[in-house]
């Protein structure tokens, strides 16, 4: 099982690639890096959701949560 420092990681390295694909599609005007672009950033959102979650309680540990803190809900360390 993959742990939260790596879900949290793997989030973010996804949201920094959509960010630089949808910049370079845009400044290349290429309508499907653009595109492209898009869906990874909307991916990130998915991911957050699927990924950052509590493993005790299951609840979705909100956008301001980093591995290493409890869960907001149960108090249960995520690590």
């Amino acid at each position: 099982m993959m742990s939260a420092m790596k879900k949290y990681l793997l989030v973010i390295v996804v949201a920094v690639l959509g960010c630089i694909v949808l910049l370079v599609g845009g400044s290349l005007d290429n309508d499907p890096l653009k595109s492209a672009g898009v869906v990874l950033v909307l991916s990130t959102l998915v991911l957050e959701i699927i990924f950052l979650r509590c493993p005790n309680c299951r609840r979705w540990l909100g956008r301001k949560f980093r591995p290493g803190k409890h869960c907001p809900h149960c108090g249960e360390i995520i690590e």
